[in-house]
């Protein structure tokens, strides 16, 4: 808590941490479009990314990014498990 606190009282480092994340989200967005995946609008650390097709492609597409060591999951839920979600990763990772 006190971690937490510190960080918010630091105004400086929360505006540039929100800035890097948001970077990263619109870096992840493009990777995904250039894929013909749709990223949906996302405000927070990570974006959920539409396959598109199904399930069984999102599940292909969540391995071959696992492979490259990329933190992701997939939904179970049906409707969203044609979805994956990419978390926000630290600069140069």
């Amino acid at each position: 808590q006190i971690a937490g606190l510190e960080a918010l009282a630091d105004q400086d480092y929360l505006r540039s941490v929100v800035a890097r994340v948001a970077a990263g989200r619109d870096r992840i967005s493009a990777i995904a479009r250039q894929n013909d995946l749709k990223p949906l609008p996302s405000a927070t650390n990570f974006v959920t990314i539409d396959c598109g097709r199904d399930g069984a492609f999102a599940l292909k597409v969540m391995q071959n990014l696992l492979s490259r060591d990329v933190f992701i999951r997939k939904p179970m839920a049906p409707r969203l498990d044609r979805c994956v979600r990419v978390s926000v990763g630290q600069i140069g990772r």
